[in-house]
């Protein structure tokens, strides 16, 4: 095994260095009637950051390394390397998360270019050179572990009980106020309901634009509705949560946060050998959903929150053909669902939700009912959208 030092791509965060392990062998060379080196295994480790932002860096040079060996007859094995990304147990920091990004992008990496046998390892802030190499040395038919030392662990799922229907412990479940990010769209005027309905006094819909974008949908009688309520105060607030600063305001204007439900987002479809896919990852790992979930935790993380929930997706999982082409979307969730684990360790209030696709309302509602019905596209009702909400943020009668 060989290291080099990869330099973070231009504009990166200071502090994100990574480092490029091959592994090779060497083969007979008849033309040449000498040895030559064969490369047999490329590894791209991601180092720890000192802030929870999370860090574009770490999927450029994944991409900048995954088009080229993808376009290779023989292409080598590719191991990404994260340290302390799936808050395997307690200790862990919000910092962890800011290479999480990677796990979602070679999960569609996977996907669209099998014979890359791409797999994802996390490894232990502290862990040393040698346990590295000694796992990096192990094959195995895993494609994501997490290594402590040098005892390796696999994700299964395991059989849980879900009610049909869930019960609130109280009538006012929720009090105070809830910031809403994306609540001028389908689903945080749909949450703004559930939210009034459980008790919520005042509710700030935070939009870039501070207007409505999509119509079609009943969007303003909705948004109507919840003004002409009697039960709670609304403001609409143009806050952009790529900003610091523009989030950093919510928590100036007068009304003490109780909880936040952040929805914004945005997307763009590229499949990872597009030359489109480098501009499609500085959107979604360094746009709203992203940079707007750690705005929120940072401006937060000195409160005590009822309700601190972001919106993923199952584009996280990538466990479909269907999502190929989601790679940059993919790694923005997978980020969301990294941080809230890693900011749950330190004890604080953290949830983020695997959405699927939502039919009625949304921008899902705006893909066809044909490709709702792909193979590992799942659609719910907005009702089911609803109970899902519910299970999320309310506390349930025992």
């Amino acid at each position: 095994l060989s290291w080099a030092t990869a330099s973070p791509v231009s504009g990166g965060a200071s502090g994100a260095s990574l480092l490029l392990s091959t592994r090779s062998v060497l083969n007979k060379d008849s033309a040449l009637g000498r040895p030559s080196p064969s490369l047999q295994t490329v590894t791209l480790l991601l180092l720890p950051s000192t802030s929870a932002a999370p860090l574009v860096c770490g999927v450029h040079l994944a991409l900048a390394l995954a088009q080229p060996l993808a376009g290779r007859v023989k292409p080598p094995h590719v191991v990404m390397l994260t340290c302390g990304v799936l808050a395997y147990r307690s200790g862990g920091a919000p910092s962890h998360a800011a290479h999480g990004g990677g796990w979602g992008f070679a999960r569609v990496l996977r996907l669209e270019h099998p014979t890359l046998h791409a797999q994802s390892a996390d490894v232990d802030r502290n862990s040393t050179r040698e346990e590295v190499h000694s796992l990096l040395i192990v094959r195995t038919a895993e494609v994501e572990m997490s290594w402590r030392s040098t005892q390796p662990f696999a994700a299964r799922l395991r059989a849980c009980f879900m009610p049909s229907t869930l019960t609130p412990a109280t009538s006012n479940a929720l009090t105070g106020c809830y910031a809403i990010s994306g609540g001028l769209g389908g689903l945080g005027l749909r949450a703004a309901d559930l939210l009034v309905s459980q008790g919520v006094t005042h509710l700030d819909l935070v939009s870039r634009s501070g207007l409505i974008a999509r119509d079609g949908q009943g969007l303003a009688m909705q948004l109507y509705s919840l003004y002409s309520s009697s039960i709670a105060n609304v403001r609409i607030s143009a806050v952009d949560t790529v900003s610091s600063q523009h989030v950093q305001s919510l928590a100036m204007l007068g009304w003490p946060l109780s909880g936040y439900l952040h929805a914004a987002s945005a997307f763009m479809s590229s499949r990872i050998s597009s030359p489109e896919m480098a501009p499609s990852l500085w959107l979604h790992v360094d746009g709203p959903k992203t940079r707007g979930g750690a705005h929120l935790r940072n401006v937060t993380a000195q409160l005590v929150l009822q309700a601190a929930l972001s919106y993923s997706s199952l584009a996280a999982l990538a466990s479909a053909f269907v999502y190929a082409g989601t790679g940059a979307y993919a790694a923005a969730n997978a980020y969301l669902d990294s941080l809230s684990a890693c900011t749950r360790q330190c004890g604080t209030t953290s949830c983020s939700m695997q959405m699927a696709n939502v039919g009625g309302q949304g921008s899902g509602a705006m893909a066809p009912d044909q490709m709702a019905r792909l193979p590992g596209m799942v659609r719910i009702t907005l009702d089911q959208y609803d109970a899902s909400l519910a299970s999320a943020l309310l506390p349930t009668a025992s």
